[in-house]
């Protein structure tokens, strides 16, 4: 089946069965926080908004319960022929001078996208600019090209 419109595939990070069958991975923990319902609602707001524009959107999970395996993630993308892959993570760190966003990609073909998204973010949330990094294998995003993994740090 072909698609008249760019599908972006969004993976909003950790849940259900991330790592090993029904367990619960949080991602990161800070007090009540949990990278897990962070990264869901950014997800769910950022679908709205990209649906605005046009775009097709298929996120990797919408709710905590959704069983989503990480080695799943860039298969169900294939499989919904995405143009663009997306995975939303929020990091820890050990140091307080550690905050703001940074943007991963893992090959040359996503450096303007990952411009674009990491100028946005930067702009809309007034985050300290972290960079955008090339970030070698990562088994989330294996076969896909144009993916950008955009994350946060605060501490």
């Amino acid at each position: 089946m072909r698609r008249t419109k760019p599908v972006i595939f969004l993976d909003p990070g950790h849940g259900m069965s991330n790592r090993t069958p029904n367990v619960f991975d949080p991602g990161c923990v800070m007090g009540k926080l949990q990278e897990a319902d962070i990264v869901l609602r950014w997800s769910a707001s950022l679908a709205r908004a990209l649906k605005k524009l046009g775009a097709e959107v298929v996120q990797s999970r919408t709710n905590n319960s959704e069983s989503c395996p990480l080695e799943s993630r860039a298969k169900w993308a294939r499989i919904n022929q995405a143009k663009y892959f997306i995975s939303l993570h929020v990091n820890d760190a050990d140091s307080a001078t550690a905050s703001g966003t940074e943007t991963l990609i893992y090959s040359d073909i996503s450096k303007p996208l990952a411009a674009r998204v990491h100028r946005a973010v930067i702009a809309q949330l007034g985050l300290r600019d972290r960079g955008i990094k090339l970030r070698d294998g990562d088994g989330t995003v294996t076969g896909n090209r144009k993916a950008i993994g955009l994350g946060g740090s605060q501490r």
